[in-house]
This record gives structure tokens, C-alpha cells and sequence, in this order.
């Protein structure tokens, strides 16, 4: 089913932990989703929406690991998604990020999640050059960095076309 309206959206249960609520009309998050109460939710898609800003309640997603953003019309991200400290994965693909001041993607999210997996390919006014020039994206490229080493024993380099920009 489609749904069109986050007032119309229902409570969730508390222990829901994985929630795909893809190709629907939202222009605005359900804030049941943003709820507190949520304490197991880790992966959340809101990708093919009309969502043009993440309100800073997100915030509130303390276990949340994955956050698929794609195919929205966000322009930036909220301070606040510093705080998902255990966010691993952000997919931002196809939106209207953008070189701008402030960063379109604030620095707690480089610098205080477990972020690795960062995808921004389609949003096609931001650049590899711009994204090294984000503050806090340093930190983000080390610990993707020694992740990868890990994983793969002998290490590999690691590529700006991770994050699926020019």
C-alpha cells in the first residue's frame, strides 16, 4: 500500500527492527517514526519519498545502523544525526546535496557515528573535491580505511567512487 499522509501513520511497536517504508508520498517523516519508544529499530528506508528535509527527532533512533535517504529532494542532513552513534550505512543517492555553508552533511556524522558506507551518487552539483573539503570527512575516510584493511587482509585503496562521486 502507498501512503501519502504521515499524519495517518500508525504507532509502531517498540521492538520493530527493520522498517522499509520505500516508494510512498511523505514529504515529512511520520514522527511515530522518529519516537523514542523505537529503541531496536536499526534499519530504516525512506528512499522514493518526497522528503525534503530529516527532522532532527531522527536523533531519537539510538540503535539505528543503515538510513536509506535515496530519491528524496533533501538538500541537507540535521545536526542532530551526530548522534546516531551506531549509524554504519547512509545511502543519500539521487537527492539535491550541494556544496554549501553550512556542509549539506554535518561533521558529527563523520566524526561521531561508525559511519563507513557513505553512497551520494546522483547528487550531481557535489563533487569528490567538496565532500574532502567537509569538515570531519578526514576522520570518516580513516576509519572506512582501516575497516576495509581488515576485511580484506592486505588492504585496499581507498577510492573517493565509494561514496559514488566525481
Amino acid at each position: 500500500n502507498k501512503l501519502a499522509e504521515s499524519d495517518n501513520f500508525p504507532s509502531l511497536p517498540p521492538k520493530v527492527k527493520t522498517l522499509k517504508l520505500y516508494g510512498n508520498s511523505f514529504s515529512s517523516i511520520p514522527k511515530q517514526i522518529c519516537d523514542r519508544k523505537l529503541t531496536s529499530l536499526e534499519k530504516l528506508d525512506l528512499s522514493c519519498n518526497n522528503l525534503a528535509y530529516v527532522p532532527p527527532e531522527i536523533c531519537n533512533l539510538a540503535s539505528l545502523t543503515e538510513l536509506n535517504l535515496d530519491k528524496n529532494a533533501l538538500v541537507s542532513l540535521p545536526i542532530e544525526m551526530g548522534r546516531l552513534a551506531k549509524l554504519k550505512a547512509l545511502s543519500l543517492k539521487n537527492n539535491y546535496l550541494t556544496k554549501s555553508n553550512p556542509q549539506p552533511i554535518p561533521a558529527g556524522v563523520f566524526t561521531e557515528t561508525l559511519l563507513i558506507d557513505l553512497n551520494l551518487h546522483g547528487n550531481d552539483r557535489l563533487t569528490s573535491t567538496d565532500l574532502n573539503e567537509f569538515e570531519g570527512f578526514d576522520v570518516f575516510l580513516e576509519r572506512r580505511k582501516k575497516k576495509k584493511d581488515k576485511s580484506l587482509h592486505g588492504g585496499a585503496m581507498v577510492d573517493m567512487s565509494v561514496c559514488g562521486l566525481k
